[in-house]
């Protein structure tokens, strides 16, 4: 075989390989989509009861919805589980976002699907989110990896009036806004208001997640009265490379793949060379 077939074709396989070196079979990869007023599979209407997220509240505006920290038992609250006295629980509804559309966006740029939701809605014509309370949703999610090397999640949302606290005037026992199965995430994931999309991300959330079953919750601290309300949308990425990790894979495959080609290419080229010579 003469060296010029030989670099032809391993300039082939190389490119072949950077395409298929991800090894698709060892490592399962997904992102989940989480959208806040979904009625089944489609986007709510105004009025409606959001199909996938629960909650729990006190029905009371402009306070803390505790005053100490959640607990377990307060997070299966939210799931509708133990309450009692003054919980109250049940399914969110979809309301319409307060006009004009510079008080509340109407709809998430990153997150088109997503609808608002609070814990009560206003009969029609308004549908607006009212009573005004502090809520706390809980929007249960399945992992389908049956192992969790490595996760992210990204989030896209507007609140009447935040996500846990908003410093300085406005203090809470409970300042971030979202937690994932009761842990609570960075402090990026707080604050903000009702226009316009605001957003948070964090990764190494992998020893959040559990295969399976898992809860996220969001924590819509009221402040003001009147009109209450959230919107979000959640990418949550589980065991998906980096751009540079795929690369990565693909250049290391390669180079092997091309370094036992060659030797495995040494002995025809010999046995060439002694042809040639009796010849």
């Amino acid at each position: 075989m003469n060296n010029k077939f030989t670099h032809s074709f391993l300039g082939v396989f190389a490119i072949a390989t950077l395409g298929t070196a991800v090894l698709p079979n060892q490592v399962q990869a997904s992102t989940i989509f989480l959208n806040s007023g979904q009625v089944g599979l489609n986007s709510g209407t105004p009025g409606q009861t959001d199909t996938n997220i629960t909650y729990w509240t006190l029905g009371a505006s402009v306070n803390p919805l505790s005053l100490n920290p959640f607990t377990a038992a307060d997070f299966a609250k939210a799931q509708g589980i133990g309450c009692s006295g003054l919980d109250i629980c049940g399914s969110a509804k979809v309301v319409a976002p307060f006009l004009p559309p510079w008080v509340w966006i109407p709809s998430l740029p990153s997150a088109p699907n997503a609808r608002w939701i609070n814990w009560q809605v206003d009969l029609s014509p308004s549908f607006y989110g009212s009573p005004a309370a502090s809520v706390l949703y809980a929007y249960r999610f399945n992992v389908p990896e049956p192992t969790i090397n490595s996760a992210a999640i990204e989030m896209y949302w507007a609140v009447d009036d935040f996500w846990g606290e908003f410093l300085p005037g406005f203090p809470d026992p409970n300042p971030i806004g979202v937690y994932i199965n009761g842990n609570l995430l960075s402090s990026s994931f707080s604050g903000a208001g009702r226009n316009p999309e605001y957003s948070a991300s964090q990764s190494g959330i992998e020893g959040l997640l559990n295969p399976g079953q898992n809860w996220l919750y969001v924590y819509q601290r009221d402040a003001g009265g009147a009109y209450s309300g959230t919107i979000f949308g959640a990418h949550i990425s589980v065991n998906v490379p980096e751009p540079n990790s795929l690369i990565g894979l693909a250049v290391l495959s390669t180079l092997g793949a091309a370094s036992t080609l060659k030797r495995q290419l040494k002995p025809s080229k010999s046995t060439e060379k002694e042809t040639t010579k009796v010849g």
